[in-house]
């Protein structure tokens, strides 16, 4: 099975699959290539990526990632409550974060 390496939204899917596995670092690589490629939708692109950066504990990279996704599509929940909620974790508030891809 060929895969066309230049479709954005094959990486964002290759993401989400990396990203369900667990394998957060190659999750943020198909996202990056989805970026790259000018994915369309890059707001769901910068949520899934923070929520990556987050499960790597990669704290201030994803509140970049949520705070991107609001530039796009400002008031967007799905970013507006990550980004709270990733603050919460930071000053000791909530227990476990980042839960399933948008």
């Amino acid at each position: 099975l060929a895969i066309a390496d230049d479709v954005p939204e094959i990486h964002l899917n290759q993401g989400n699959l990396e990203f369900l596995a667990e394998n957060w670092d190659q999750a943020i690589a198909h996202y990056n290539q989805a970026e790259a490629l000018g994915l369309i939708q890059a707001h769901v692109l910068h949520l899934n990526r923070g929520m990556a950066f987050e499960n790597s504990e990669r704290f201030e990279e994803a509140q970049a990632e949520y705070r991107a996704a609001l530039e796009l599509v400002p008031e967007w929940q799905p970013a507006l409550q990550r980004l709270q909620e990733l603050q919460g974790v930071e000053a000791g508030q909530l227990e476990q974060a980042p839960q399933e891809l948008n």
